[in-house]
């Protein structure tokens, strides 16, 4: 058996073959054939082969191989469909970027991990300025292409793998920043807004006559907890109410401090 895998190395067949064969290897690969077991082993030309061997009670060997590249062929289309359902079930169709449902499941998950950790999670709530009237001026489809816009920027302010950006609904987005303080967020809130009104989308029905967005910021960790994802949410939306209020195209942020029940909210 071992010149038979030495053989294979020399031939190279096997994809798991290391780079620098080493006589180790060799054997230990061999060995393996002493003992009864089941392997799938992939070839260099993407054959697929199981490999059963059973050992007889004179220690002799039996190897029964068979070709099943048909089978892994279609167990890997299976997983490439599952995986690209999983994708369109997490995915908003229009922008691309995360849906409600994961935005709900991510918010849920780290407000639990902030809870026990304490370290901090911010929220940015987004809300495009006169939506409804660019819609009316400009139609739906324009529209559409103004919402993929902004969750282009949107997706361009979160740089790190765990933030999160959702469609959280309508003209509404959300952008989850584990690890962040309010500060830090508002320098990502205030990123986001100069991008997205630097496109220079016209909107004549608006006082800016361009696109732009109002943010509203929450923040938890440290002394405001337990925290949870509706109170987080609430804040953020009370901050959007707010900066809105201000005359648009800005940020408002809230922080609550559960010391005495207040809210501290400024407008950047």
């Amino acid at each position: 058996m071992t010149e038979i895998i030495r053989a294979v190395a020399r031939t190279g067949e096997r994809k798991d073959i290391p780079t620098d064969v080493s006589e180790a290897w060799i054997r230990s690969t061999a060995s393996d054939y002493q003992t009864e077991r089941d392997a799938e082993i992939q070839l260099f030309d993407d054959r697929w082969l199981s490999v059963r061997t059973r050992v007889g009670g004179d220690r002799s060997t039996f190897v029964v191989v068979a070709d099943i590249t048909a089978i892994k062929q279609s167990e890997l289309s299976l997983k490439e469909l599952a995986q690209e359902m999983k994708g369109l079930a997490e995915t908003d169709p229009l922008t691309g970027i995360a849906n409600r449902r994961v935005f709900d499941e991510t918010i849920a998950r780290e407000c639990a991990r902030t809870n026990l950790a304490g370290a901090p999670l911010s929220l940015l709530l987004v809300d495009v300025d006169r939506f409804k009237k660019y819609n009316d001026t400009y139609g739906h489809q324009a529209g559409d292409e103004c919402l993929k816009q902004v969750g282009k920027c949107l997706r361009a302010a979160a740089r790190r793998s765990t933030d999160v950006v959702a469609r959280y609904g309508g003209e509404e987005f959300a952008l989850l920043l584990p690890n962040t303080d309010i500060e830090s967020a508002a320098a990502v809130a205030e990123q986001f807004r100069i991008s997205l009104a630097g496109l220079g989308l016209p909107h004549s029905a608006s006082e800016f006559g361009i696109v732009t967005a109002s943010i509203g910021i929450s923040s938890m960790g440290g002394i405001n907890l337990p925290l949870e994802p509706a109170e987080l949410l609430a804040q953020a939306d009370g901050a959007l109410y707010r900066a809105k209020e201000a005359g648009r195209n800005r940020f408002a942020k809230a922080a609550i401090d559960k010391r005495d029940g207040r809210s501290e909210t400024a407008a950047g």
